[in-house]
């Protein structure tokens, strides 16, 4: 099994002009069976999918996890 190391990116959106550009829309819904400090796991149910996500420790400065 490889290690991959996840890059998190945040941006603050100040314009509502995507909106306009949205054209659909689907409900998600979602749960969190763990949140240890060393792993996160979450469960999103999106139509008729159901998506598991394991997620590792974050960096000290909080911008990528193992």
């Amino acid at each position: 099994m490889s290690s991959t190391i996840e890059i998190e990116r945040k941006f603050l959106v100040t314009s509502t002009r995507f909106k306009d550009l949205a054209f659909k829309k689907e409900r998600i819904t979602q749960g969190f069976l763990s949140t240890d400090k060393q792993r996160t796991v979450r469960v999103r149910l999106k139509g008729d999918q159901g998506f598991l996500t394991i997620k590792g420790p974050s960096t000290e400065d909080g911008l990528s996890r193992f």
